[in-house]
């Protein structure tokens, strides 16, 4: 899948799009087809280096879009439903227990976010609005 990527820390010039492997969605986890992002200061923060991120690392704590896959354990959400905001903690903790390398955030094709922090809106009101419900 395409991703953008952080390398090193820097201002936008440091943002690479990549061709990545696609993540699979571990115990709690969805894989979402991201449709629409949500640009923060966290992901200028954590560009930047005032949040440091292990690099190279996918951006983007906020994205909406359609359920690809769920793993195990996840029962509030099938293949094909459509969520309005995933949070992708991966990218919003340090704790390396949050954090899995590969799996990334928002701005990418994919992305696994825990099952706990994907909200859904039943008359797919849009995905642009989606990803900037924050």
């Amino acid at each position: 899948m395409r991703a953008i990527r952080v390398h090193e820390t820097g201002g936008p010039e440091v943002l690479r799009l990549d061709t990545v492997p696609d993540p699979t969605p571990a115990a709690g986890e969805l894989l979402v087809d991201v449709e629409a992002i949500g640009i923060n200061f966290i992901e200028i923060y954590q560009r930047e280096g005032w949040y440091p991120l292990p690099r190279p690392f996918i951006p983007g704590a906020e994205a909406a879009g359609t359920v690809r896959a769920v793993g195990s354990g996840v029962t509030d959400f099938v293949v094909g439903d459509f969520m309005t905001e995933a949070v992708f903690p991966s990218l919003l903790h340090q704790d390396p227990r949050y954090f899995r390398r590969g799996t990334g955030g928002g701005w990418a094709r994919l992305g696994a976010a825990l099952g706990q922090m994907v909200w859904t809106h039943a008359d797919r009101g849009g995905s642009a609005d989606g990803g900037a419900i924050g």
